[in-house]
C-alpha cells in the first residue's frame, strides 16, 4: 500500500489514503506514512463501507478536521458499518459519529474511549 503512495507522489499527488479493509487504512504524505488500524469487529456485510470511509473523511475534512483524525474516524464508521446487514440501513448516524470522533480524540491525546 505504501508503493501506491510513492507512485502518486512521482504523478504530483502529495497525498494519498489507501483502504486496507479489515486492517485499517494507510495515510501516505511527504515525509510520512501513518497506518491506521481498524478495530476488530465482526463482519456482516462489507457493501458500503468504502462509502462510509469516503464520506465520513470528506464530511469531517470539510468541516475543518485534520486528516489523521478524520481518517480514524473513517475507519472507525467504515468498522461499524460492516457489522450491519445492507448499505443504507449500515451507515453510521450522527449522533454514532460524534461517539467515534470524541474516541478519536481520546485515543489523540493518550486515554483510551471510554466504553
Amino acid at each position: 500500500a505504501g508503493d501506491v503512495g510513492s507512485a502518486m507522489r512521482g504523478f504530483g499527488i502529495p497525498v494519498t489514503i489507501v483502504t486496507l479493509g479489515s486492517k485499517g487504512a494507510l495515510i501516505t504524505a511527504d515525509g510520512f506514512e501513518t497506518k491506521i488500524d481498524a478495530p476488530q469487529v465482526t463482519a456482516v456485510d462489507t457493501t458500503g463501507a468504502g462509502d462510509v470511509f469516503a464520506g465520513t473523511l470528506a464530511g469531517l475534512l470539510a468541516n475543518g478536521c485534520v486528516l489523521q483524525e478524520a481518517a480514524s474516524v473513517a475507519v472507525a464508521a467504515a468498522s461499524l458499518s460492516v457489522t450491519r446487514s445492507k448499505t443504507t440501513p449500515s451507515f453510521p448516524t450522527r449522533d454514532e459519529l460524534a461517539t467515534l470522533f470524541g474516541q478519536a480524540r481520546q485515543m489523540k491525546q493518550g486515554h483510551a474511549p471510554d466504553a
